[in-house]
């Protein structure tokens, strides 16, 4: 039989990947795969039963930033780009936002390789990166 203190100081090490043995790295792979997977399986319902899954998702943004805001922040309407790609309703994933056809593939290197290509993380990319989203949401800001 455990102790009490021996099943807390387990449950607390689980929430500390490094004490669990599961790294970080790990840890965003598994995350990774599995919002992937959800994608994927929304694409073959959609596919194969014609059951749109962006039917039963809420009508009312989750976004913290555009609940209190009223405003789009840089990652809204990623959800819904994700399963538009599923879909291969690749157009309307780039009006959901323009970011979520590259994420997604970086994404499915990412689950697949286990690293990003090496452009991905210079600093010129990084600087790039920082600007183009900055550029992208002041447009979507004034729209």
């Amino acid at each position: 039989m455990r102790s009490t203190n021996s099943l807390t100081e387990n449950t607390y090490n689980l929430l500390r990947p490094e004490k669990s043995g599961l790294k970080n790295f790990d840890l965003l792979r598994v995350i990774v795969g599995v919002i992937i997977a959800i994608t994927i399986f929304s694409g073959l319902i959609y596919q194969f039963f014609g059951i749109n899954m962006l039917d039963f998702m809420p009508k009312q943004s989750l976004c913290i930033f555009k609940a209190v805001t009223g405003k789009p922040c840089p990652g809204c309407g990623m959800t819904h780009a994700f399963i538009h790609i599923s879909q291969f309703e690749f157009i309307k994933a780039f009006h959901e936002n323009p970011f979520s056809i590259p994420f997604y593939l970086i994404m499915l290197i990412f689950l697949f390789t286990g690293d990003v290509p090496k452009i991905l993380k210079s600093k010129i990319f990084k600087y790039f990166l920082f600007i183009a989203v900055i550029l992208l949401w002041f447009i979507r800001l004034t729209r």
